[in-house]
């Protein structure tokens, strides 16, 4: 029989391994973004899938385009430490 922890990470193993604090796991498993499942009940200890790696992995190195931020010039008079000699 398969125990329920093979395969499976634990919180802190996955804090470790995607870089993040232990409390951004639970934080992040409170709001539903991570799967897990509890194969002891509701106050029992929390395992998440081994594959949930791969996943964040695979979405955090993208090669999809991001979105630039392209700088408009904000409206009215520059302030003064801002402003160059031939703007006025």
């Amino acid at each position: 029989m398969r125990r329920a922890t093979e395969n499976n990470l634990t919180a802190k193993d996955l804090a470790e391994a995607l870089d993040v604090s232990l409390s951004t796991v639970y934080r992040l498993k409170r709001d539903g973004r991570l799967p897990y499942f509890q194969p002891g009940g509701k106050r029992h200890f929390v395992r998440f899938p081994e594959t949930l790696l791969e996943t964040v992995t695979e979405a955090t190195t993208d090669t999809a385009p991001r979105n630039k931020i392209t700088e408009k010039p904000i409206p009215g008079p520059k302030p003064k430490w801002q402003a160059d000699e031939f703007s006025q």
